[in-house]
């Protein structure tokens, strides 16, 4: 039976560990940049869903005359939809809390 020298395996070892912790590394920051972008859209998103909605109701007294249910119903979604966006990006900047407490 062949043995190796130790420094053989020891280098082989190091090689194998320095491989994994930059793919982990990659990885982790490949997610990160996604994030940071996904954030940033939805931001847009959401300002200029919110300066649509207010445009409309201020031109709504002189020049679209829409009825107290549309308006009711337009800023009960709208606030629904904001509020629902930000829970998704917070939820994804920031995964765990219950579920990871839960395993301590």
């Amino acid at each position: 039976m062949t043995r190796f020298p130790l420094e053989l395996d020891t280098t082989r070892a190091e090689n194998e560990n320095n491989t994994l912790f930059n793919a982990v590394k990659r990885r982790y920051d490949e997610t990160t940049d996604l994030r940071n972008i996904l954030a940033k859209v939805f931001t847009i998103l959401i300002t200029f869903w919110l300066l649509a909605v207010m445009l409309l109701l201020t031109g709504n007294t002189a020049t679209y005359k829409l009825s107290d249910s549309v308006l009711i119903t337009l800023l009960a979604t709208t606030t629904i939809q904001v509020l629902g966006m930000m829970v998704i990006i917070l939820c994804d900047l920031f995964p765990g809390g219950k579920k990871e407490k839960s395993k301590e």
